[in-house]
């Protein structure tokens, strides 16, 4: 959080910094193009191409451009009779003149300037700023004239400001200085700096103009940046190399007379070292008061930013989430592509690594166990120091110990529970993977076995036990009395200590089971009341009764849907048994179905006799039958069947033989 906080503040500061400069250039802007428009009218629209510009035919921003060219222009107008285009023209190059003069001869721009303005007055006597070989009078400046006018046979007025520009335009022409500028801005790498530093005014500029062209304004940055970055690059390379073996050499060099050199000035430095934390020593007090007056102010200041910062931080990480998840994510699934080809070669050097540092650890084995056995006897000896101060303070320790175990007992015996059903349920996955490997575990522990030589080890072993022991009688001697005072204490407590926890651990649990099961039971009384009250509301009569009556409207309501399915039914039923059989009429049908079915009836009782019988006695219960010698006749093969009974005739239960398989055969038809 305070590295966030600090990147955040940075940010923040830098933001407020960048504000502040495109309010204060672009009000600038806002004036300076006033004055253009002012001047110029008409010409405006070309002033303002060549400000644009000038970052890299000048070096010049916008605004200083502008500035400059509103300085002279109202004079280099009036020499042109109020041809502004003309003296938009003029006006440019006399600009590109003084960055071309102050790349080339080294000279200020801001002197070149305040030349050029004298020049729009009348005053010649910074002409020599310009550092062309002309004195800052009159009479060089009318000298300068006539050169340019031998080199290009045109006439230049000296009362002219536009002749005067001209005439220095031409006189650094000859000098091999115009065009130095655009020249170094794309080879150099001061003229880069000068036209990245402008382009950058340009970009700062319009952050505050709604109407700018940011895209416009970018790319030259960038570009500019990019041109920068390529001349100052091959310097920086043959810088390091120089500078290491400057650095070789002066360290040669130095090196050597450094010990006297110290020798000489360690003992000042000392006394002075002594003297400064004397004097801190001093005013600490007065310091630490300080401090101390100032924390309120300051927690409430960090309090206040905490308050009004954190959820605009915490807002802007929640908006950021989905980026950093989606940036996971690819990180995550370029790492899984990758993990194939890679995690072998990062697994073989993984294990070189770890075999080399064993292999180091092997050889510097006696001077670490040398340190560690040294370090081990200090622990000791400032444990046995300290033994009547921890004797002490053990009692307490143990009792806040049991206070807080005592309090928190429901809490720690839920998390307990939690966490061993988490284990059982983790070691219960793992049992498989743990069988599978059993072999191998077993192959590593009898192959580490099998490394030691367990009997030197035991014996160096049981000696440095009998050294130890021997060693610690003496320590034990001193410390026995108090450790057994302080056990024999803490015994006595103990009883008492572990009813106390026993007793509140066991209420504890207890009150809360009690409270679960009261929970319990009101939820039930909820639900059972709830059901009771729903199902109160509803007439179960009601729903029968309806459900019913639901039932015969729908068949009352089919009846006619019905009847005439079945008769459908039955008529395509008739149709193919009179297709079958051949039959015309009515009569003659049933006549030939009814012979045909008990002929056929005939033929299949024969030999089912006995199973009639059987079927008859068990239907009639109270009838004895046995068979006798009355006949029962019909078409085909004939069964005789007698049936007897001490209360019922033979006649009588033949014919209910008879009347019950006629109302069977008709029934089956």
């Amino acid at each position: 959080m305070v590295a966030v906080g600090a990147a955040v503040g940075a940010a923040a500061t830098g933001l407020g910094i960048l504000t502040k400069q495109a309010v204060s250039a672009y009000s600038a802007y806002e004036q300076l193009t006033g004055g253009v428009d002012t001047l110029f009218k008409t010409a405006y629209d070309q002033v303002m191409q060549y400000a644009n510009n000038a970052y890299k035919t000048a070096g010049l921003s916008a605004n200083a451009y502008m500035d400059t060219v509103t300085s002279f222009s109202a004079s280099l107008i009036a020499s042109l009779d109020g041809d502004t285009a003309e003296a938009a023209e003029k006006a440019n190059g006399a600009i590109t003149d003084m960055a071309d003069n102050a790349n080339k001869m080294g000279t200020a721009m801001e002197s070149i300037q305040n030349a050029y303005q004298g020049f729009a007055k009348q005053n010649y006597t910074m002409l020599d700023n310009l550092k062309l070989g002309y004195g800052g009078t009159k009479e060089e400046m009318e000298r300068l004239l006539a050169d340019a006018e031998k080199i290009t046979g045109i006439h230049y007025d000296i009362s002219s400001f536009a002749d005067i520009t001209d005439a220095i335009h031409v006189i650094q022409t000859e000098l091999d200085i115009t065009g130095t500028t655009a020249k170094e801005a794309a080879t150099t790498v001061e003229g880069s700096i000068n036209m990245t530093k402008a382009s950058w005014e340009n970009l700062v500029t319009g952050l505050g103009d709604s109407n700018s062209d940011i895209e416009r304004l970018v790319s030259e940055f960038t570009t500019s940046t990019e041109t920068m970055l390529s001349n100052l690059l091959p310097v920086i390379e043959n810088i390091l190399p120089k500078l290491s073996v400057g650095i070789t050499e002066l360290a040669a060099n130095l090196l050597p007379k450094l010990p006297p050199i110290i020798s000489s000035l360690l003992p000042a430095l000392v006394d002075g070292a002594v003297s400064l934390i004397n004097s801190l020593v001093s005013i600490l007090p007065a310091l630490l008061q300080a401090v101390i007056n100032v924390i309120p102010s300051v927690l409430s200041g960090i309090a206040t930013i905490i308050v009004q910062g954190v959820p605009t931080l915490i807002q802007g990480i929640t908006q950021t989430i989905p980026m950093l998840v989606e940036a996971l994510a690819s990180i995550m699934l370029q790492i899984a592509e990758s993990l194939p080809e890679q995690l072998p070669v990062f697994i073989e050097q993984m294990l070189t690594l770890i075999q080399d540092l064993a292999t180091t650890i092997a050889e510097n084995a006696p001077i670490l166990i040398d340190v560690g056995i040294k370090l081990m006897l200090a622990l000791a000896e400032g444990i046995v120091k300290s033994l009547p101060t921890i004797i002490e303070m053990l009692p307490t320790i143990i009792t806040t110990i049991a206070n807080v175990i005592n309090d928190n007992m429901p809490t720690i015996l839920m998390a307990g529970v939690q966490i061993l059903m988490m284990l059982i349920e983790g070691i219960i996955q793992s049992i498989p993977v743990l069988i599978e490997n059993i072999p191998k575990i077993i192959e590593a522990i009898v192959a580490v076995w099998s490394a030691f030589n367990w009997l030197e080890l035991g014996s160096k072993a049981i000696t440095l036990l009998k050294n130890g022991i021997v060693g610690m009688v003496s320590a034990l001697k001193g410390a026995g009395t108090m450790i057994f005072e302080a056990v024999e204490g803490a015994i006595k407590s103990l009883p008492q200590t572990l009813k106390n926890i026993a007793a509140n651990g066991i209420k504890s649990m207890i009150s809360g089971f009690m409270g679960m099961l009261s929970t319990l039971l009101n939820t039930v009384g909820t639900l059972l009341i709830y059901m009771v009250q729903t199902f109160g509301s509803v007439s179960l009569k009601d729903i029968g009764k309806n459900v019913i009556q639901g039932f015969i409207d729908g068949i009352l309501g089919m009846g006619g849907i019905l009847l005439k399915s079945v008769g459908d039914l039955m008529g395509n039923v008739i149709s193919k048994v009179k297709g079958v059989f051949g039959i015309h009429s009515p009569s003659r049908e049933f006549k030939y179905i009814g012979k045909m079915c008990v002929a056929g009836m005939d033929d299949g009782m024969e030999g089912f006799g006995d199973s009639i019988v059987n079927t008859a006695q068990a239907s009639l219960g109270t009838l004895k039958a046995n068979v006798t010698g009355r006949s029962m006749m019909g078409y085909g093969n004939s069964q005789t069947f007698n049936f007897y009974d001490t209360q019922t005739s033979p006649d009588a239960i033949r014919r209910t033989f008879e009347n019950t398989m006629t109302f069977g055969l008709a029934g089956g038809i």
